[in-house]
């Protein structure tokens, strides 16, 4: 992993730092007990005293850190950096993640075996670190499985947004048509679920048509300046 490499994950909050007394490793969130103390710290960051509202707005920034950085990576670089929680530690804000052992995480794929290696990767991603995630914070919080899940799509749709906006390559171009495909087409098995659960949520960026609103609120509006998303179904009513 080199020093380019590490300047694109500082964007997606992620570093390579030893964890101090003020992070906790990602595993820890898993536990039920862990993950409600987290969120109890988690509410008073970002103004609220709901747990329901806490997990969405930190489900929100985090499918940023894990998801964004590892489908960008994957399209435009044919390598990602692989999230084990075990090996991950968030700090208590829920703002950023400390990998201290992000080099030997860090894997290129072979052009000959990218299909394979996609499907493992993402799997990786999802079925053994998310889906976990989601789950006990939904246990926790009671915040419903399709905001949760909601949240994670419009990270993806944002990192390809974004991707697609910019003057790429036809070959990352192909790679993030091709990942989205993959994505918005897998059975449930790469999330651990019984379906998948952001097929309905995600959408390929088409410059003539505007982008769809949310289906779900994510809570936004009831923190901080109490502003709507730009997508957020609510703005229909108003």
């Amino acid at each position: 992993m080199d020093t380019t490499q590490l300047d694109e994950y500082h964007t997606f909050f992620i570093n390579k730092e030893e964890p101090n007394e003020q992070h906790r490793r990602l595993s820890y969130l898993v536990e039920e007990a862990g993950c409600r103390s987290f969120l109890e710290s988690y509410m008073a960051s970002c103004g609220t005293s709901d747990l329901k509202i806490a997990a969405s707005l930190f489900l929100k920034h985090y499918a940023r850190i894990v998801a964004a950085s590892t489908l960008y990576h994957l399209a435009s670089a044919d390598a990602v950096l692989r999230l084990p929680p075990d090996q991950m530690y968030v700090s208590e804000n829920g703002r950023q993640l400390s990998i201290p052992q992000a080099d030997k995480l860090w894997l290129s794929i072979p052009i000959n075996n990218r299909v394979t290696m996609r499907q493992t990767l993402l799997s990786e991603l999802f079925a053994d670190h998310l889906t976990p995630l989601l789950a006990t914070m939904k246990q926790v919080s009671s915040a419903p499985y399709n905001i949760l899940w909601e949240n994670v799509a419009v990270r993806i749709n944002s990192i390809y947004r974004k991707m697609l906006s910019k003057d790429i390559s036809p070959i990352v171009k192909q790679r993030i048509i091709e990942d989205f495909t993959f994505l918005q087409q897998a059975d449930g098995a790469l999330f651990a679920c019984k379906k998948n659960p952001i097929h309905s949520f995600l959408y390929l960026h088409n410059p003539d048509v505007e982008a769809p609103k949310r289906r779900t609120c994510c809570f936004n509006y009831k923190v901080g300046k109490m502003e709507y998303c730009e997508a957020c179904p609510h703005l229909k009513l108003v």
